[in-house]
């Protein structure tokens, strides 16, 4: 599995979508890079070249809101940590919402 950003959201279509997604750090981070190649294959666009990566972008962020929910559980030392993750899904869900509704201005 493979991670890649440089930082600099213009350099490629991948590092765009990540930006959008707010997948930019390498530690846990949503993506292999094999998926958002996918993504990038997704969603095309009639009007605009931009559009067409927040439509992928939006794609990225709805496929990871969609699995998303759940409960996480994690010992460390004494205490126990328990985490509800639909409250991330939802917000992932309303993300890849504003990036469609974007694409459909042309923005």
């Amino acid at each position: 599995m493979s991670f890649s950003y440089s930082g600099d959201p213009a350099d490629s279509s991948l590092d765009t979508v990540r930006f959008l997604v707010g997948d930019t750090a390498d530690s846990g981070h949503r993506f292999e890079d094999a998926e958002v190649d996918w993504a990038l294959t997704q969603r095309p666009n009639p009007y605009r070249a931009g559009g067409l990566l927040l439509r992928r972008a939006a794609a990225a962020a709805g496929a990871t809101g969609g699995g998303a929910g759940g409960v996480i559980e994690k010992r460390v030392g004494q205490l126990w940590l328990r985490y509800d993750t639909s409250t991330y899904a939802q917000a992932l869900a309303g993300q890849a919402a504003e990036l469609e509704r974007l694409a459909d201005l042309g923005v």
